[in-house]
């Protein structure tokens, strides 16, 4: 693991962002269910981000509205 991404809510966070990225591509090209699928991960990776959480659990939840 990089030097960066060794705090547990740092690599959590890293992860829910590039997922965010990933779901939007998978939404667009009409992947539904691998878009469902990185909503998920991006729900439990805001359980491990502190303070940060909550915004990643409410970006999760209006894209998995739309799965």
């Amino acid at each position: 693991m990089q030097d960066g991404y060794a705090r547990p809510q740092e690599a959590a966070r890293y992860i829910a962002e590039i997922c965010t990225e990933l779901r939007e591509i998978a939404h667009t090209a009409g992947l539904s269910f691998l878009a469902h699928l990185l909503s998920m991960v991006i729900l439990q990776a805001g359980r491990h981000c502190s303070t940060e959480g909550q915004e990643f659990r409410k970006t999760s939840e209006v894209a998995h509205s739309n799965d």
